[in-house]
């Protein structure tokens, strides 16, 4: 079985403990305005590579003596992880008979079933939650957020460790509506669960516009204040919140 990976980064510092080696992998259902890894969202990019779980395997454990000397690992992300759920759960049980640190960077929309079963391979999730608001996730993601906040009311209550991340998009995301929102559903959880605000930055206009792809929050800014504005709202709560 093989999978198709549009990039390997690596000595990450962000995406999950540790030094990690972030593999992105090819295809995603959302269409968000703000992605700045708009090439991964087709299947069949252009510049994928297809590999075997050995082959990739074999990429990640080049990195095995940082993972072992920061306590880091190997984080899934894309483009969505998940729309190659079969491929994804060889590779995490490759990883796991190797004592490697996984953790999987998701936006939670994919079939239940699906989802907990790549939950059990996994020792960490980093889940996405963008939009409260059903009408506004279909507008600026382009599907139904009903099918994510479903996964994380699913995964809290089997008690899966996970770190919820929040993509703070100007005029978007940041509105105090939603970050309510978001608040009272985590409040609602049975566990307890570190939140992570990704502050918005503008590096992928200059990638939408070598694409000649449309970028539609063209000229955004996000201001410090506002950041921590988001963050006291959580604080307030205490809630557990990093930027």
């Amino acid at each position: 079985m093989n999978g198709f990976v549009a990039n390997i980064q690596r000595f990450c510092i962000h995406d999950g403990p540790g030094i990690r080696t972030t593999v992105f992998f090819q295809g995603c259902p959302l269409n968000c305005w703000w992605c700045h890894n708009v090439e991964f969202i087709p299947i069949d990019g252009q510049t994928t590579r297809e590999y075997s779980v050995d082959s990739l395997l074999e990429e990640i454990l080049k990195d095995r003596v940082f993972f072992e000397t920061s306590e880091g690992g190997v984080t899934f992300s894309g483009g969505e992880p998940l729309t190659q759920p079969h491929f994804l759960n060889k590779v995490l049980k490759a990883c796991r008979k190797r004592n490697i640190h996984t953790a999987i960077d998701t936006s939670g929309y994919a079939q239940r079933n699906i989802m907990l079963e790549i939950a059990s391979q996994a020792n960490l999730l980093l889940f996405d939650l963008k939009l409260f608001s059903d009408k506004d996730h279909i507008k600026y993601t382009g599907v139904s957020n009903k099918i994510i906040l479903d996964n994380l009311i699913q995964l809290d209550e089997q008690n899966y460790p996970m770190r919820i991340r929040i993509p703070l998009i100007p005029g978007i995301s940041d509105q105090v509506e939603n970050i309510q929102g978001i608040i009272e559903l985590i409040q609602s959880l049975k566990n307890t669960h570190p939140v992570d605000i990704l502050p918005y930055h503008q590096m992928a206009e200059e990638k939408y516009k070598r694409l000649e792809i449309p970028y539609k929050i063209k000229g955004a800014r996000q201001k410090k204040h506002e950041l921590q504005k988001v963050r006291n709202m959580f604080k307030k709560h205490n809630i557990t919140v990093n930027i």
